[in-house]
Parts: C-alpha cells; sequence; structure tokens
C-alpha cells in the first residue's frame, strides 16, 4: 500500500507491476517489461513513485506513478528480491542475493554503499526514522546496519530457518521477522543491539511465515 493507503501495488511472475485504487479497484497503471519473477515492489513515501525488484534481470526500477515514466533504472547488481525507500525518497535499499545488498541514490543512481557479508539475502526494510537499514536472509539471520554509511551493527539470531521476511514498526523500535520455521518473532531494537520480544509459532498450521 502506499502510505495514504490509496493506492496499491502488485508484482508477479508475470514481469508486471500493477498500480491500483484501492477504493474502487480500478487499474492506474501497468508496468510491462521486467521479465519474470517480479518478487519486490515499493512505494516510495509520498507515493509519487513505485519500485520493482526482477530476479531474472538483476534490475530494479523506478516508474512515476501518475505519468508511467521510468525514471530510473539500476543495473548490475545481481538477483534481487526487493527494494525499501529511505523515509525521505531519496535512496533505495536494494536486496542482492549473492552478496547482501546496496544503497543507491535516485537522483544519480550511483551505489552509494553496500550492505557486505551476508549472502542469500530475502528482504531489505528501512526504518521509518531513518536510522537503520534491516537485511533478512536465508542464513537464519537478520542483520542490522546503519542507515548513513553501512556499517553492520549487529546480528539477530534465533530462527532455526530461512528468514524471509521482515518489517518495522512505525516508531522504529521493534523489527517483525518471518521464517521458513514456521515462527515469526519481533524484537526490540535499540542503539546497542537487539532482543527478542515474542516469538509466534506457525507451526500448527504447517509451512512457514511470510
Amino acid at each position: 500500500f502506499s502510505a495514504d493507503g490509496a493506492m496499491l501495488a502488485t508484482s508477479g511472475d508475470d514481469g508486471a507491476v500493477g498500480v491500483w485504487e484501492t477504493a474502487t479497484g480500478k487499474p492506474l497503471q501497468r508496468f510491462d517489461g521486467l521479465g519474470e519473477q517480479v518478487w519486490g515492489v515499493a512505494f516510495s513515501p509520498d507515493g509519487s513513485r513505485v519500485a520493482a525488484a526482477a530476479w531474472a534481470q538483476g534490475a530494479v526500477r523506478v516508474w512515476d506513478v501518475e505519468s508511467g515514466r521510468l525514471v530510473r533504472e539500476v543495473t548490475g547488481i545481481g538477483a534481487s528480491l526487493t527494494t525499501s525507500f529511505s523515509p525521505d525518497g531519496k535512496r533505495l535499499a536494494i536486496t542482492t542475493f549473492d552478496s547482501g545488498g546496496v544503497v543507491v541514490e535516485l537522483a544519480s543512481g550511483d551505489v552509494v554503499f553496500e550492505l557486505k557479508g551476508q549472502d542469500g539475502v530475502s528482504d531489505v526494510d528501512w526504518s521509518p526514522d531513518g536510522r537503520w537499514i534491516s537485511t533478512a536472509s536465508f542464513d537464519s539471520t537478520v542483520r542490522v546496519w546503519d542507515a548513513r554509511d553501512g556499517r553492520a551493527l549487529f546480528t539477530l539470531s534465533g530462527h532455526k530457518g530461512e528468514v524471509v521476511a521482515s518489517d518495522w514498526s512505525p516508531d522504529s523500535r521493534r523489527l517483525a521477522t518471518g521464517s521458513s520455521d514456521g515462527t515469526a518473532k519481533v524484537w526490540e531494537v535499540a542503539a546497542g543491539g537487539a532482543q527478542e520480544a515474542l516469538t509466534i509459532s506457525a507451526q500448527e498450521r504447517g509451512g512457514g511465515v511470510w
């Protein structure tokens, strides 16, 4: 959803990204050309742009929602699953499955810094207060990085399976993670580190938590 809830963006295996008006279900835009398996899509904080990550092409594209114009394409970063805008909308964090992630300046398309040292990164999220970037990984961990310079700050361990999803609370004090081990965890995050606050088990339903 866009921040104001007025629009919904969807992506899928057909390589297309759709933008819809939530009140009516009316299609507003359709963006094609990303090949197959577009798994990650995100709105900018003001809802004016939408970004999508294409696994097969190893590319991320950013479009203007109103005009449908392509405003930025980031290539050469490797297979990517998800992407996340900074709170000011000026930068984009992108997963790179084989090496961690990158942060890109949208105005220029330049890589500002890399998030190195974590393989199998499945999700990336920028905290709402702009301080942190989190990356979830198939290695069963989540890492938290300094959003100013890309320094690795601490690692959250506790899941027994691949961590496939993560999301920050609106006040940036908690991080929720979901794993193929059938659990979701909520972590209390502070400058000095993080500790597990809650575990929700869904194993009785089978499968992982996305």
